[in-house]
């Protein structure tokens, strides 16, 4: 049996996770949570414990018959450690971004105490291993690891030859999302037509409504979107996904997004940053901008070239194909599994 640990249950926006429970049958996983997520996300998964009661009275379940433990996020990882003691297993750790970041930076004894008792460490990119590396993190143990995406069933998309430009950013309302910078270059696109629609929640919901309006900007606030149709219809609704995304005040950097891989499947074009080595990840699949500069963003959308972007949807969907396939890369998952614990028994 494999045990996935999390603080917190699945957020909504956390398909990244749920996505790894999909490497292995049913019957062999089980899900640990110590808190309910704000905006919880619902898995079919079996859930082994919710709550610290729940913890402590399976802690002591001396019938538990726990092969491997899976801890989702390495600032998490502490809280699984007397799991590690009573079980005596092999235990990997996924690192997915401001682990790897901002908690690394401000808890780096923590995040190097936690990495000697694992037998593994995922990550999401090259810059995020390179970080564990240079804290002192035993390479060895280290491996890039992308759990991949679904084959979303989103109809054939046609480009637009006619009408404004629809730019799309999709995602948490915080500062790493750059949504400021996006604002400010819209603002100086003097006649060109564009529409920006901002998806989901956070932080900086108010303030962005405000700069919005002060730059006399009219974007269309959808809030939260929680179902792939709602996620779908945003993507069809699209000419473009921005994601910019900069290192916040506090360090926290992003890790590899989800959503633009989802936006490429989809048969978007998509404009990001080279932050946190994305390009590295992303090749020449994506067009990218500084993600300091508002003026470098505002002449790729002024002087947009649809035959470009064909291009990289077309690289994209290559990408897609040979790194991020889900199938390819959670049999890769189940290898890992079984190469930690002998006694596994899954599907090849």
């Amino acid at each position: 049996m494999i045990l996935h640990f999390k603080l917190r249950s699945l957020a909504l926006t956390e398909t990244f996770i749920l996505e790894q429970f999909k490497a292995i049958p049913e019957k062999n996983l089980v899900f640990a949570y110590l808190f309910k997520a704000e905006d919880e996300r619902q898995t079919q998964a079996k859930i082994w414990c919710f709550g610290p009661g729940s913890y402590l009275l399976k802690f002591f379940d001396f019938t538990s018959e726990i092969s491997l433990i899976h801890v989702h996020f390495g600032s998490n990882a502490i809280f699984a450690l007397p799991l590690l003691i009573r079980f005596s297993v092999p235990m990997i750790i996924s690192f997915y971004g401001h682990d790897a970041s901002s908690f690394l930076l401000k808890w780096p004894h923590l995040i190097r105490f936690v990495c000697r008792y694992a037998s593994k460490i995922l990550v999401l990119t090259k810059t995020m291993s390179q970080n564990l590396i240079d804290l002192g993190v035993d390479s060895r143990k280290i491996e890039v690891f992308h759990p991949g995406i679904p084959d979303l069933k989103i109809p054939k998309r046609h480009k637009r030859d006619d009408g404004p430009l629809r730019l799309l950013m999709a995602s948490s309302l915080r500062e790493k999302k750059n949504h400021r910078l996006v604002l400010r270059a819209l603002s100086g696109l003097g006649n060109k037509k564009v529409e920006l629609r901002i998806a989901g929640t956070g932080p900086l919901d108010e303030e962005l409504k405000v700069l919005a309006h002060q730059l006399n900007l009219n974007v269309e606030f959808t809030g939260a979107f929680v179902s792939d149709e709602e996620r779908q219809n945003h993507f069809l609704w699209a000419d473009v996904l921005l994601h910019p995304s900069r290192a916040a005040k506090d360090g926290d950097s992003e890790g590899l997004p989800f959503l633009i891989l989802e936006a490429m499947q989809a048969g978007l074009p998509v404009i990001t940053s080279r932050h946190a080595g994305m390009d590295l990840e992303f090749l020449d699949s994506c067009f990218y901008v500084s993600e300091s500069d508002e003026n470098d963003l505002s002449k790729l959308i002024s002087d947009w070239d649809w035959n470009l972007a064909c291009e990289k949807i077309e690289k994209a969907k290559h990408l897609i194909k040979v790194r991020f396939s889900q199938d390819k890369n959670l049999k890769h998952l189940r290898k890992i599994y079984k190469s930690l614990a002998a006694n596994l028994v899954l599907p090849d």
